[in-house]
């Protein structure tokens, strides 16, 4: 069928059937021939202006990266897709097919290509995790281990450990720099 699209459809294939083929290829384990149909599939649909199936090849991908642990790659293909989604149902003017087609599209997209809300308070606190940013926090406020321990029901050992991992994720060296750093974060309680 693929041989034969070159002279049936306008602009030389059927993006569909280079999904298909694509997803067979990743199936099957050969992920470089499947990101490169992926990607002859995505000109295709952008050549043939066919945002229907251009979302479908944006999830392809997404999928095809996730498994190779390419996330950065996978994370920028589902935003694609998603993006593509939107915009097809924004054109639908019946609220339940427009939200009945959002939910099912999105469906189809790789669940973990998202961060969690979690990893991304993480990732814009330095690594922080949410107990560590409850001890800056602390810290910023001027309690010592011992009343930081009190506070949140640790053992005094457990808050040092924390204020180490803090110190050591955030390349400081002193409590007054994780004071600072907590001021400017706006995490002072």
């Amino acid at each position: 069928l693929l041989d034969s699209s070159a002279n049936i459809a306008e602009g030389g294939g059927i993006p569909r059937l280079s999904i298909l083929r694509g997803d067979a290829l990743l199936r099957l384990g050969r992920n470089t021939e499947a990101e490169q149909t992926l990607l002859s599939a995505r000109k295709l649909a952008e050549q043939q202006n066919e945002p229907p199936t251009l979302w479908r090849v944006h999830a392809a991908l997404a999928r095809l990266y996730r498994g190779a642990g390419r996330r950065e790659d996978s994370l920028s293909a589902s935003a694609m897709a998603e993006s593509t989604i939107a915009e097809l149902a924004g054109s639908i003017l019946e609220e339940d097919l427009r939200s009945d087609f959002a939910e099912h599209a999105l469906a189809l997209l790789p669940r973990s290509a998202k961060p969690s809300s979690q990893q991304l308070a993480k990732k814009a606190f330095g690594g922080l995790t949410a107990r560590e940013r409850e001890v800056a926090s602390m810290i910023a406020s001027g309690r010592s281990n011992r009343d930081i321990a009190a506070a949140l029901v640790l053992s005094e050992r457990t808050v040092e450990t924390h204020v180490g991992n803090i110190l050591t994720k955030l390349g400081f060296s002193s409590r007054a720099q994780v004071a600072a750093w907590s001021v400017e974060r706006g995490l002072l309680k």
